[in-house]
C-alpha cells in the first residue's frame, strides 16, 4: 500500500488490488511511538504483526528518532507482535549488517534485496529460528527460484566482497563528502536545498532547515520545484530521480565526487536560468 500525498490515508498501490486489503491493516504515522500504542488500544488482540523500514529510505531518507526502533521491539515484545524490518533497500546499503546492525535492534523477520548478490537479482527473508522452522512445518514458501545456485554464488561473492574490503568506510568517507560539498554548493546559489540522511543513502529537498520525522513533514518540501531540478542535472551528466534520495555505492570515489559537483554546478546554472525565464 501507499499514502496518498494529498489525503491522510492510504490507498492501495496498483489497479488490480482490492480496497478490501485495506481492512486487514492499519497506517501509522512513522517515529511516533504514542501512535503505536493508540493502535494496539483500539485493536487489542488483533495485531499480528508490525512492518517498516528501519530507516525510511523509501521515503526521504528520513532516520529513527532516538528510542523509536528500540521502542517497537519492546511493545511488540511485551505484545507477542511479530517484528519485520523491511530491509530491501537499507540491507547491506547502510553496512554489513545493515540497518539492524547500524541502529542495534533485532527484528523478527527482515526482508532483504539485491544488495546481498552486489545486485544480481536475489532476495533473502531471515528471520529467527522459532518462524524460520515453520517452513519445514507445513508453511509454504514455494518458488523456482528458490535457492538458485547461479544468484547463492553471486550472494557468496558478494558477501565476501563486504567482509574483507573497506568498502563501508569508503562510503562513509565518500558519501559524507558529497553530502557537506552539495550544502556548500546549494549555499553558493542561495537556494534552500536540504541534504539529509546518511552518506550512504541521502535525500535533497527544497525544504525549510526544520526536522523531517515522519512522511507528513516530507510534504512541506517543494517536490514540484526539485523535479524541474532533475532534467537538468541529467541533461549535465548527473542521474537523480525525482524522489529525491541519492545514493552512494563502493565504485564512488574523490574523482566521482569531484565529477559530480562540477557537473551539478553546470545543472544549477541551468536551472537558475531556467527560472528568470519562468
Amino acid at each position: 500500500m501507499l499514502v496518498n500525498s494529498q489525503e491522510p490515508w492510504p490507498r492501495v498501490a496498483s489497479d488490480g488490488q482490492l480496497a478490501s486489503s485495506l481492512d486487514e491493516s492499519i497506517t501509522i504515522e512513522w517515529n511516533d511511538l504514542e501512535a503505536v500504542h493508540q493502535a494496539l488500544a483500539e485493536h487489542p488482540g488483533q495485531i499480528a504483526a508490525i512492518i517498516t523500514e528501519p530507516m525510511m529510505l523509501n521515503a526521504g531518507a528520513i532516520l529513527p528518532e532516538p528510542g523509536f526502533l528500540e521502542g517497537l521491539r519492546e511493545i511488540t515484545t511485551a505484545h507477542g507482535i511479530i517484528l519485520i524490518f523491511d530491509e530491501t533497500i537499507t540491507g547491506f546499503r547502510l553496512g554489513p549488517s545493515g540497518a539492524i546492525g547500524r541502529f542495534g535492534v533485532e527484528p523478527d523477520l527482515a526482508i532483504f534485496g539485491k544488495a546481498v548478490a552486489g545486485g544480481f537479482p536475489a532476495s533473502v527473508l531471515a528471520g529467527n529460528a522459532d518462524l524460520m522452522s515453520r517452513f519445514a512445518k507445513g508453511t509454504n514458501h514455494s518458488g523456482t527460484f528458490n535457492a538458485n545456485v547461479l544468484a547463492c554464488a553471486a550472494i557468496v561473492h558478494a558477501l565476501a566482497i563486504m567482509q574483507s574490503t573497506p568498502i563501508y568506510d569508503t562510503v562513509e568517507r565518500t558519501g559524507g563528502q558529497l553530502m557537506a560539498s552539495l550544502r556548500g554548493l546549494f549555499a553558493d546559489f542561495d537556494l534552500q536545498l536540504q541534504v539529509r540522511g546518511l552518506p550512504a543513502a541521502f535525500h535533497v529537498a527544497f525544504d525549510t532547515a526544520d526536522p523531517v520525522r515522519s512522511f507528513a513533514d516530507l510534504q512541506r518540501a517543494d517536490s514540484e520545484r526539485y523535479r524541474r531540478l532533475v532534467p537538468h542535472a541529467i541533461d549535465s551528466g548527473v542521474w537523480i530521480t525525482g524522489r529525491g534520495i541519492w545514493y552512494v555505492s563502493g565504485a564512488h570515489d574523490d574523482a566521482t565526487n569531484d565529477a559530480t559537483l562540477a557537473r551539478m554546478t553546470n545543472a544549477l546554472k541551468k536551472f537558475a536560468e531556467h527560472q528568470r525565464i519562468e
